[in-house]
């Protein structure tokens, strides 16, 4: 679910296109659960692959060729999940 602090600031268009823009990345977002059950391996490469798109994303920014400002965010979040989740499987190897 969407949280708008003013929503009443926000015209009809404007919140539809919020929870729009909420639902694309929420239907290809990766659950935790199916991230858990891949192997460190493909964790790793996973990661690379997001850490070069949020170096391209950083690159389109300056530029201001930068579309889907959203997707940044997005990039941000995945890296810190799989970023976690490592972690917890190194933690759990070491015990």
């Amino acid at each position: 679910m969407v949280v708008v602090r003013r929503w009443f600031s926000l015209t009809t268009t404007k919140l539809f296109v919020v929870r729009r823009i909420y639902n694309v990345f929420e239907s290809i977002r990766m659950k935790v659960s199916d991230l858990r059950e891949k192997t460190e391996d493909q964790l790793v490469e996973e990661l690379s692959k997001f850490k070069k798109e949020a170096f391209n994303l950083r690159f389109q920014k300056a530029t201001g060729q930068l579309e889907n400002t959203a997707r940044v965010r997005f990039v941000r979040r995945s890296i810190a999940r799989i970023s976690t989740i490592i972690t917890e499987k190194a933690a759990e190897a070491v015990k």
